[in-house]
């Protein structure tokens, strides 16, 4: 249920910051909501960040997840390339 609220609040929320039907809502609204979905966006790319650093360092070889490599990618040796296109998007989350 969570997730769908997430969903709706996330295709409503853009165009009430730059249509004029979402001037009548308080402006605390969408300004809370785009706030706390940037806060969700970081979160999860920092995180994602964090995870890649530990598991290619060997400080936690299962990763801050406890997930092996293998559950991560799909497959026990990931190609360089599923391997940037991971942490370019954990660093795009991030950056968001």
């Amino acid at each position: 249920m969570l997730v769908f609220a997430m969903t709706a609040a996330g295709v409503v929320l853009p165009p009430a910051l730059v249509q004029g039907w979402g001037r009548r809502l308080p402006g605390w609204m969408p300004a809370g909501g785009a706030w706390f979905g940037c806060m969700l966006l970081c979160a999860r790319g920092f995180s994602g960040v964090a995870d890649s650093v530990v598991r290619a360092t060997g400080v936690l070889p299962h990763g801050l997840t406890g997930m092996t490599t293998e559950q991560v990618f799909g497959t026990a040796h990931p190609s360089t390339w599923a391997r940037v296109a991971s942490a370019a998007t954990d660093v795009l989350f991030a950056v968001e």
